[in-house]
């Protein structure tokens, strides 16, 4: 038995060495948003290995004027933005503060200065323990790009996001993120996205909401893939018969099961209702990568249902 429990460790550890390592090159994926003044960007490296070498290292911005007042220029203009300093995450320090009111921070702090990073307790010296060390690289990159997809300020301190205020009318760009140094550049490729504030448009509203009464619940279901280029997640309001609307309460909800070949086009939720006799209402509105509100959905109404216990025969 002791024999075949080592065998499983080395395995467990070889499982995690070809997380680290196995991937020889990634690249970095670009998202932006464009305000009627500003322009936003958001980015992530891959694969948790890059995103670690990253982290190290920072990023390196540049922006290329491409077209001034509907002309293509000769030869584009390149600029450095942040002052032509690397963009890398603040020092824990700067974390320290927002620790006791931003979850995110928390979340984004551990995963990059912490020297553990568990998600659950258990048997932290048995077969869980050797699990969650294999995996731990990829629980620090995963959760802390979600983390960073609720809220755009700490992404900004993390080094993975960026305010470009000196855009103008007219004029388009072309904005290339580098890994800082040459040695992380040679396999990590850079991302890159092409705008203007002439692509400024407001958010559209969440569509699709339905809901299903049952006994003292609602499930509440809505078009999650048909916007999920601009919302990764959503709040949920809800109101009694005063037709007051209050946020729900705990994070906002998110569809933690997107794959690359299938993910799910609607999203749903189960909310509990005090009893079956009230009017209750609800609406949704999405949140953005880049920490913005978008306008609410439609509303639907309705009141709880009493199931029958049993089946006449």
């Amino acid at each position: 038995i002791m024999k075949r429990y080592i065998v499983c460790v080395f395995l467990l550890c070889l499982a995690g060495i070809n997380l680290v390592v196995a991937q020889d090159t990634a690249r970095i994926y670009v998202r932006v948003r464009v305000r009627q003044d500003a322009i936003l960007l958001r980015w992530a490296a891959e694969t948790p290995l890059a995103w670690k070498q990253t982290n190290r290292s920072g990023f390196r911005v540049e922006r290329y004027t491409v077209v001034r007042n509907g002309a293509l220029l000769e030869k584009p203009e390149k600029t450095v933005l942040n002052a032509g300093k690397v963009v890398r995450a603040e020092p824990l320090e700067s974390w320290i503060p927002l620790l006791a009111t931003n979850d995110n921070a928390g979340i984004i702090a551990q995963a990059l200065y912490g020297e553990e990073f568990e998600l659950t307790g258990g048997d932290a010296q048995g077969f869980a323990r050797i699990v969650n060390l294999a995996q731990e690289l990829e629980q620090r990159f995963t959760f802390s790009l979600y983390a960073a997809d609720q809220d755009f300020e700490m992404a900004c301190l993390a080094g993975w996001g960026f305010r470009d205020l000196s855009v103008r009318k007219g004029e388009r760009y072309l904005y290339r993120i580098y890994p800082a140094t040459p040695e992380d550049s040679s396999r990590i490729h850079p991302g890159s996205v092409y705008t203007g504030l002439d692509e400024f448009r407001p958010l559209p509203c969440p569509v699709g909401l339905d809901a299903v009464w049952n006994d003292c619940s609602v499930l509440l279901s809505w078009n999650y893939g048909a916007l999920s280029a601009h919302y990764n997640s959503y709040y949920i309001e809800k109101a009694g018969e005063d037709g007051v609307f209050r946020r729900l309460p705990g994070r906002p909800v998110s569809n933690m099961n997107n794959r690359s070949d299938r993910s799910p086009e609607r999203i749903v939720y189960v909310d509990s209702l005090a009893d079956n006799v009230r009017t209750y209402s609800y609406r949704v509105r999405g949140i953005t990568a880049f920490g913005e509100l978008g306008p609410v959905s439609d509303t639907v109404s309705g009141k709880g249902v009493r199931m029958l216990a049993y089946v006449p025969i």
